[in-house]
């Protein structure tokens, strides 16, 4: 399993996330459709968490089981002041509006806030072997 991690800061993130995610996606063997699916989705989730709570981190972990393989992708908006503006209730309920497009393109998607540690968006796309 080989996992990498990325601060989601300014708009460069955002291409870097991209890029990093269509190399990923073609190193496990997506197909072009799924790639585009998964970049796609990537776009949307960064540039939304970087409008609401910029210095989230995205935790991109590559999975290889027994009959799949695929991506997993977590993005961790820390209980601070500086990323939370909103309350992460409220924040959580924005975020999970915005990000509509991501839950239709990948395969899981679960958003929770939790007081004290913050928000966490999780998603993920399968590819069978």
């Amino acid at each position: 399993m080989t996992t990498f991690t990325l601060t989601l800061t300014t708009k460069a993130d955002i291409v870097n996330a991209r890029n990093k995610i269509r190399q990923a996606a073609e190193e496990i063997g997506f197909s072009p459709i799924d790639r585009t699916k998964v970049v796609t989705a990537i776009s949307e989730l960064t540039r939304t968490v970087i409008r609401h709570a910029a210095g989230a981190t995205m935790m991109v972990q590559l999975l290889d089981e027994l009959e799949k393989t695929g991506m997993r992708i977590t993005v961790t908006i820390s209980d601070s002041p500086a990323h939370i503006p909103e309350k992460p209730s409220v924040l959580r309920t924005i975020l999970d509006e915005e990000l509509h497009h991501v839950k239709r393109l990948m395969n899981t998607y679960a958003i929770t806030a939790e007081p004290e540690k913050g928000i966490t968006i999780s998603t993920g796309k399968w590819a069978l072997k």
